[in-house]
Parts: structure tokens; sequence; C-alpha cells
């Protein structure tokens, strides 16, 4: 009787043992990952992007080229702010935050759980297909999150994003909607080294 009582006191102390260890490391690594901007703000960081326009049977319209680049930054409410895709931005906890005129809304959702759903500040709402696909472009590979973008029920965009680096790639899907032909766009160089190593 006394072993048996020695035994499952053992096995006790031993699991109790392992879940304090488990539970110890589990907040650390889920910070160290939630502390990644999905977007990296500061002035000067520029990213630079190839994109092709198909038309309605699949040919090539046209190549073209975009940049975007964080010219300004600005103190709103006592916080700073940075000009990103004409809207100033910031990074919190919960996501990349922009302002258009008086309303504040998520431009990008993170840390976000797969199949969650928001409503962006760009006038529409978020769908997270995945957590990490892997996107090759010129300037690199990259572990991406994918946004899906839908107006109503129609799926308009998807956005691929590497927490640190920003916007990867995106889709832009024909639709009555969007007025716009199917494009593909790609990011081809980042300009600043804070944002890939």
């Amino acid at each position: 009787m006394m072993k048996n009582t020695c035994f499952v006191f053992v096995v006790i102390c031993l699991s109790a043992f392992i879940l304090a260890a488990c539970h110890k490391n589990t907040p650390t690594e889920t910070n160290a990952i939630e502390r990644t901007p999905i977007v990296p703000l500061s002035v000067g960081n520029s990213w630079f992007y190839s994109g092709v326009t198909y038309d309605t049977l699949g040919s090539i319209i046209e190549p073209f080229l975009e940049s975007v680049v964080i010219s300004k930054d600005s103190l709103i409410s006592n916080k700073r702010y940075f000009l990103y895709n004409i809207l100033f931005s910031i990074n919190t906890d919960t996501g990349l935050v922009s302002i258009d005129g008086q309303t504040k809304n998520y431009y990008y959702k993170y840390p976000v759980l797969l199949g969650e759903t928001f409503h962006s500040i760009l006038a529409v709402d978020f769908y997270v297909s995945c957590l990490d696909t892997i996107i090759q472009v010129p300037a690199g590979t990259f572990h991406c999150l994918r946004y899906e973008a839908f107006y109503g029920d129609v799926r308009i965009e998807s956005f691929f994003l590497s927490p640190g680096t920003g916007e990867i790639k995106l889709i832009t899907y024909q639709s009555a909607f969007s007025q716009k032909n199917d494009q593909r766009v790609y990011l081809i160089h980042v300009l600043e080294s804070d944002v890939i190593n």
C-alpha cells in the first residue's frame, strides 16, 4: 500500500512539473510572435511592387509598377501614426489600425485566428483563410497570412501579409462591384534594413 501511494505521489508531482514547464514557455513564445507588427511602420520604409492586369479572357492587358512609401508621421491623441497607403496608421497589440476622418478601425487585424472575420477601414469585411502559406515573389520567400476581402457575399481581393514585412502579394478578382479586371501584384523590393534582414 505504501509503495502504491509513493508511486502515485511521484506520478502526480512529475505531471505537475511537466504541466508547469509547458505553461511557462507558451506565453513567452506567443508574446514574441504577437509583438511582431503585421506591417513595420517607420518613416522611409518603402515597398515596391510589380503587377499585371488581365482581361476577362485571362490575357495580359498591361503590366505596372507601384510603390508604397511611408513619407511622414504625425502625433494624433499623443500617439505616433504613420502615413501608410493614404491613411494615418499605427500598430497596436491587436493589429494595424488606421484613421479615416473621424473613423478609427482595423486596416489589418493581427494576431488573428483561422476563420476569424473583422470589418476593415477599407469598407470591406475580411476573412482569415490561412495562417501560414508560403509565397514566393521576386523579393524572396515569405510565410504569410491570407486575408480574403469581401463586399457582401462577393470576394473581391486576397491579401498575403508576412508579419514584420507587410503586404507581399495581392490578388484582385474581377467583379461587378470592383469594376476592375483581375490583377496580380507582387512584392519586388523592400527598402529598409529593419524590414528584411
